[in-house]
């Protein structure tokens, strides 16, 4: 994992994207998988939202070793969708990064 360049308000600094392992689509695990994407090809880890909050640790080790000024988070689907990632951790997450 490493940062690249980025710009904001024309300020350069470090962006952090990352992709958490998870349950993944909702749409795709029920049979209704958009055309554009192909993220039910890689949720193959079983119980994988019990596995976040240790693949955050490692985020947060990244985000303070590369001093990353935004960190862009993904979940393989719907960071939003509480069906695919639990409102509570995804609130522990946004907090633990403001």
């Amino acid at each position: 994992m490493s940062a690249t360049p980025v710009n904001i308000a024309g300020k350069t600094g470090r962006r952090l994207m990352v992709v958490y392992r998870a349950l993944g689509c909702e749409r795709a695990r029920l049979g209704k998988a958009c055309a554009m994407c192909n993220f039910q090809l890689h949720n193959t880890i079983p119980n994988a939202v019990e596995t976040i909050p240790e693949q955050h640790k490692h985020v947060l080790r990244t985000v303070q070793q590369f001093q990353c000024e935004q960190v862009d988070l993904m979940v393989s689907g719907n960071y939003f969708n509480p069906n695919e990632l639990p409102e509570s951790l995804a609130h522990e997450i946004l907090l633990s990064l403001s």
